[in-house]
């Protein structure tokens, strides 16, 4: 009888995990706070949640509170995959994206966002389930307000490192295959845990992927997470360290920059053609030993153009809602060049102004490219002075002509009016005749028939002129 109870208990039991085994398994906790902002702006805030499990959670309708729960930061709209991140940031006039374009959730946080003294954040499920929650309003545990390092979870503790939104903490690393992972994890409130930091990747390679431990020897990083435009040339770097972060030489460094094109060696340039969210995968052989590591690559068009150009200077605006990293770029005019410099970023909705002492550019001679690393024309601008300086050439060239006409046709009418004159004066005086013959008779008739027709035809000339220039 017992054992029949235990049965049907055992079955009940196995049918419920079955049929709903996200229950038992997810957890979704803050993993990383930007409390401090970023170097840009200290309201560059943001935080970053982690879903630990193998299934996705729905967290549209969730909320992050501060205060306890009195004050809402912010709705949440989204799912979060396994063994993925959430990215919340908050938006502001002068701070409008300061993950560019890496946010599942951007706006405006409630409260007036994250007090630099400490908060008390709770995350509520949309059903008013707390899914985690840590009251550290006496002071952040972790975090430089001042170097902008991020307070990141690392094991049962947080710690201080450069931020890494939608990636590994920088407390992780990538472990040595044969290291003996042990589990570290804590919750939030403290309550030591069992969890696998291995985390679930599709890389192909039989080495962990994995969080930091206790034993670590090696840390493998491919770099953080990057923003780039379609076809510009991103720069990828291998780091191999030890436990004391000294550098580690050697080995075989093979990269997949996950739209079926390769690469090896320690430092690499690849360009992506088309827009989309991609995976590099970086592997290093060193020693018979393999480390792994990954980062995320976001693609996006470029959105560029040559607004303005006036005699010392030339204006680009960025119309995408991400900020462009110009670098590489080219201004070309038809006598000279200039290649912007690395690191030229222009925010989303912004334009940039170089100076001609700057570019060294002729801006009032022909149009002006913006050519892309690949040599692709993105951008062409027709110099308003040069269509000015067409403008006037053409004016004065017209000017000049109608006033030569004019003048010929004044000086022909004067000539014509002198002419009649004479001829006037000529037919007017009195002919004496006395014995007149008849060839003498018909002379005097012929003269004025002449003369008339001496008057009239220029008279119809320069009436023919005269209608043709429209005088």
């Amino acid at each position: 009888m017992f054992l029949r109870k235990f049965r049907k208990t055992l079955v009940a039991v196995l049918a419920i995990n079955f049929v709903l085994p996200g229950i038992s398994s997810a957890k979704v906790y803050i993993n990383e706070v930007a409390w401090m902002g970023n170097e840009a702006s200290q309201y560059g805030e943001w935080i970053e949640l982690y879903n630990d499990s193998v299934d996705a959670v729905d967290l549209k309708d969730a909320v992050l509170y501060e205060g306890g729960g009195t004050t809402q930061i912010i709705k949440l709209t989204k799912s979060i995959a396994p063994d993925g991140y959430y990215l919340i940031a908050r938006s502001t006039p002068s701070m409008p994206d300061p993950v560019g374009g890496l946010a599942d959730d951007l706006g405006s946080f409630g409260g007036s966002g994250l007090s630099n003294s400490g908060e008390f954040l709770i995350l509520k499920s949309s059903s008013g389930d707390i899914l985690d929650s840590f009251d550290v309003s006496s002071g952040w545990p972790a975090g430089d307000s001042a170097t902008k390092q991020t307070m990141q979870k690392s094991g049962s503790a947080w710690t201080t490192a450069t931020g890494t939104p939608r990636a590994l903490n920088s407390s992780f690393a990538i472990v040595n295959a044969n290291s003996d992972a042990s589990s570290l994890a804590n919750n939030s409130s403290g309550t030591s845990v069992s969890q696998d930091f291995s985390g679930l990747s599709a890389h192909s390679s039989p080495a962990d992927l994995s969080t930091k431990i206790e034993e670590v020897k090696i840390f493998a990083y491919a770099g953080r997470n990057r923003l780039a435009l379609t076809e510009t040339p991103v720069a990828f770097e291998e780091s191999l360290t030890n436990s004391k972060y000294e550098d580690l030489d050697g080995g075989n460094v093979s990269w997949s920059f996950g739209d079926g094109q390769t690469a090896t060696g320690k430092v690499v340039l690849h360009t992506y053609k088309f827009q989309g969210d991609y995976v590099v995968i970086m592997n290093v052989v060193k020693n018979a030993e393999t480390y792994v590591a990954r980062t995320n690559v976001r693609v996006v068009p470029a959105e560029l153009s040559i607004t303005d150009v006036t005699s010392d200077s030339v204006k680009i605006k960025n119309s995408a809602d991400y900020e462009a990293n110009l670098g590489g770029w080219q201004l070309v005019s038809a006598r000279s060049s200039f290649t912007i410099p690395e690191d030229t970023i222009i925010l989303p909705k912004h334009e940039v102004i170089f100076s001609k002492e700057v570019t060294g550019l002729s801006l009032d001679t022909s149009g002006l490219k913006l050519i892309s690393p690949a040599k692709n024309i993105v951008s062409i601008f027709k110099s308003i002075l040069t269509i000015h300086k067409v403008e006037s050439s053409v004016y004065s060239a017209t000017s000049t002509s109608q006033a030569s006409t004019t003048a010929a046709i004044l000086s022909l009418q004067q000539k014509i009016a002198e002419a009649r004159k004479q001829l006037e004066l000529q037919i007017a005086k009195p002919v004496k005749v006395t014995a007149v013959s008849k060839k003498e008779e018909i002379a005097v008739p012929k003269l004025a028939l002449v003369s008339n027709q001496v008057i009239e035809k220029p008279r119809s000339i320069f009436k023919s002129i005269l209608a043709y220039f429209k005088l």
